[in-house]
């Protein structure tokens, strides 16, 4: 998981049941090297979902809001991190809550 799409998927979960639109993400994680585009924040969900789900037409953690946004559904436990190339595989709703 690359470093914005941490800060996005940490953004969600520590404000959990908070929608969020797309702007408001942007604004929250930015930095001067990113002009904002609604396409940019859709690529960066669907690349975070890829990495948490188990079943990506049916999310269960990044939760889409139509014609909102998006929010974190902390009502799921056990949430494992995947991506075992550069990182150990670990529970992230634990390092979740270790964070907030």
């Amino acid at each position: 998981m690359t470093g914005k799409e941490f800060e996005i998927l940490m953004l969600l979960a520590q404000n959990g049941g908070r929608v969020f639109n797309k702007e408001q993400i942007y604004d929250a994680i930015r930095n001067n090297e990113y002009i904002f585009d609604k396409r940019n924040m859709t690529s960066y969900i669907n690349k975070i979902r890829k990495k948490i789900e188990s079943d990506l037409a049916h999310p269960r953690y990044v939760i889409t809001v139509w014609g909102v946004g998006y929010k974190f559904n902390g009502n799921h436990n056990g949430l494992i991190w995947e991506n075992t190339t550069s990182r150990p595989n670990f529970n992230l709703s634990t390092r979740i809550n270790i964070l907030l």
